[in-house]
């Protein structure tokens, strides 16, 4: 497959708009945030050339502003991929994933991760005794069986606080990844204020982080994604895309990222084999006494490209 890349920078009217339209292209289906709001009356006119395609799921309205799933496709979606478990049962799934919570966010990012790639575990009481099953929230096996939403300009209330992140990813109503996107028109270090963004809405609207995967930061030519924990150097490329490393030294970095790690199945390959948490304990030099950090890491580009051409999964072209 030959791939067309953007060489340029995008001003801020552009940026989002150019984002989506890559990622529709990726069969991603797009969803405008108004349009699923608590309190709309007609669905609005997105202002965008391209509008959703109902054979992906479309939400219905959100419940309320401080709602960050998808519930009524998660619920689809648990009871679709898991028709052999007891409904009973796939609700009880359901009502886990949206009350989880614990008092660190990263501890509660990693609980949900592993529910995320294990399953929510459930007691199905129809064998003697019971037996431990677990419900699946995405199909790994066959990346094509889940429903991918973007939804732009998505407003969230928590606490006293109203944030609007530029664009969510949902798998199957699961808000995994979060882009957070800046204009690049001035001397300053605009990559560096979508990482200040991003800080702000982990403080602000942390319940959405509850489900995050990654995030990426992006002004429009320069992105670099990274982890609910990563510090701004931590934040890093990503060249891998369509079996070759680094095609362009130039290229637009953020369709980088959309045609290489948003590829749907890339996508759910790295969120189950290349995300994981790393815990260390530290001792107070003054008082001595130990403190353990939690840490979420997620591989690099060459860190994937290696270990699937180990292998045998990637095919050089």
């Amino acid at each position: 497959m030959q791939w067309r890349f953007s060489m340029k920078q995008l001003i801020e009217s552009e940026v989002e708009y150019f984002a989506i339209s890559e990622l529709v292209q990726q069969l991603y289906t797009f969803i405008p945030g108004l349009s699923i709001s608590p309190d709309v009356d007609s669905y609005p006119d997105s202002g965008y050339s391209f509008q959703p395609s109902p054979s992906y799921g479309l939400p219905g309205k959100r419940n309320s502003y401080s709602q960050v799933i998808l519930e009524d496709i998660l619920e689809d979606s648990i009871n679709r991929l898991n028709s052999a478990i007891p409904q009973q049962y796939r609700k009880d799934a359901f009502k886990q994933v949206l009350s989880i919570s614990s008092q660190q966010l990263i501890d509660t990012n990693e609980s949900f991760h592993k529910l995320l790639i294990e399953g929510v575990p459930i007691i199905n009481q129809s064998y003697d005794q019971g037996r431990e099953e677990r419900a699946m929230l995405i199909d790994f096996l066959d990346y094509r069986n889940n429903i991918y939403n973007i939804v732009n300009q998505f407003t969230i209330h928590e606490d006293n606080y109203q944030k609007q992140p530029d664009i969510i990813i949902f798998i199957n109503g699961i808000p995994l990844i979060v882009l957070v996107l800046k204009k690049n028109e001035s001397a300053n270090d605009k990559l560096r204020e979508a990482y200040d963004t991003f800080l702000d809405f982990k403080t602000t609207i942390p319940s959405l982080f509850y489900y995050n995967a990654f995030c990426i930061i992006s002004d429009g030519f320069e992105a670099k994604i990274g982890t609910i924990s990563s510090t701004f150097s931590r934040f890093h490329l990503w060249k891998y895309i369509a079996g070759f490393i680094e095609p362009f030294s130039c290229v637009n970095q953020l369709e980088l990222i959309i045609k290489g790690l948003l590829d749907r199945e890339t996508l759910l390959d790295v969120i189950r084999n290349f995300i994981g948490f790393e815990k260390s304990e530290r001792i107070n030099p003054g008082t001595g006494l130990k403190k353990q950090k939690n840490v979420k890491r997620i591989a690099s580009y060459y860190q994937y490209y290696k270990a699937n051409k180990t292998c045998g999964r990637i095919q050089i072209l």
